[in-house]
């Protein structure tokens, strides 16, 4: 089974602390699978867009991004991609599914990613807790 969710982690969490209460939360859902551990867990940022929408963006004459798939990578980013090879193909920006737009700024973007690890998700951990 493949599980994610729960965030990152933040000052007061560390990777075993974070299984253990994915474990919980997963065990809440599905309770006649008793005691859940482990045998790979990985955790990282999410590219999550100050727009919540995926871009396709131009960085510089001919340099192109693709950004901002907000946790949805996998399914987004393969349409992103055939699109985007479709654009480069042809180089008509008209005829793909994605608009080719300035890269957004996020501002106080590291003050953000700090209050979200730091603040919001210990906070919800604490107030969902499943023991």
């Amino acid at each position: 089974m493949v599980i994610g969710g729960g965030g990152g982690l933040g000052v007061n969490n560390n990777a075993r602390d974070s299984a253990a209460w994915l474990g919980r939360r997963l065990n809440g859902v599905f309770p006649y699978l008793g005691p859940i551990s482990f045998e790979y867990f990985w955790n990282g940022w999410l590219d999550v867009s100050p727009t919540r929408l995926p871009g396709l963006h131009e960085l510089a004459d001919g340099l192109y991004a693709a950004v901002g798939f907000s946790g949805r990578g996998v399914p987004t980013a393969t349409a992103m991609g055939r699109e985007a090879a479709r654009f480069l193909a042809t180089g008509d920006a008209g005829a793909i599914a994605f608009p080719i737009t300035p890269l957004p700024r996020a501002r106080f973007n590291r003050l953000g990613q700090w209050i979200v690890a730091n603040v919001i998700i210990p906070y919800d951990r604490f107030t969902a807790r499943i023991d």
